[in-house]
């Protein structure tokens, strides 16, 4: 027997090994996790159109762990939130999406309804500064809202604070004349 032919059976095999260690190494990186938050976006809209918001954001949450990058998920995120009446968690996901893309498709409508929903649930649980704290930044983006100023002037009178629950009371007055809760609460403070 030659030399060649006393190796060939280890070269073979030493061969079959390389290829076999080297065609799992390359299995990884025929998917990579860049294109998996695009499936998972995909899935995760899906399970929200479906109203199965806990699957959503189990979904949702894994596209922000791959990509910290992608507004569009902490933007259904927050959706999924608003949908359970968890205004805290809403709120925090409304903000970064607002924060990476305020000019992003919905994200200032739904930022501003968590700044909203986050104020009238404190308000309603007795946390009156996080109310006066959320519903502040609600009226920056929406200056326009009577009704904002009406809660705001609530909680600032929740709080004891009768002077700024005077100013914001008369702006709600001075946007919407007509609101008789606005003239019954500043009849009250005389």
């Amino acid at each position: 027997m030659t030399r060649g032919r006393r190796y060939a059976p280890a070269l073979v095999t030493w061969a079959l090994v390389v290829s076999i260690v080297g065609g799992c190494a390359s299995l990884g990186s025929e998917s990579p996790d860049s294109l998996m938050p695009d499936s998972l976006m995909k899935d995760g809209q899906q399970l929200y159109a479906d109203k199965k918001y806990d699957e959503a954001i189990a979904k949702f949450e894994r596209v922000i762990e791959l990509d910290k990058t992608r507004w569009l998920a902490y933007l259904y995120l927050a959706r999924c939130y608003m949908a359970k009446g968890t205004w805290t968690k809403a709120l925090s996901n409304a903000r970064l999406a607002y924060e990476a893309a305020p000019g992003g498709e919905d994200v200032l409508p739904t930022f501003t309804k968590a700044l909203w929903g986050s104020g009238i649930e404190a308000f309603n649980n007795g946390r009156f500064r996080d109310a006066i704290s959320a519903l502040t930044e609600y009226l920056r983006l929406q200056p326009a809202d009577a009704s904002g100023y009406l809660a705001l002037g609530k909680a600032y009178l929740q709080s004891g604070d009768r002077s700024d629950a005077l100013g914001a009371l008369l702006k709600a007055l001075e946007l919407n004349p007509s609101m008789s809760e606005v003239q019954e609460l500043l009849r009250s403070l005389r």
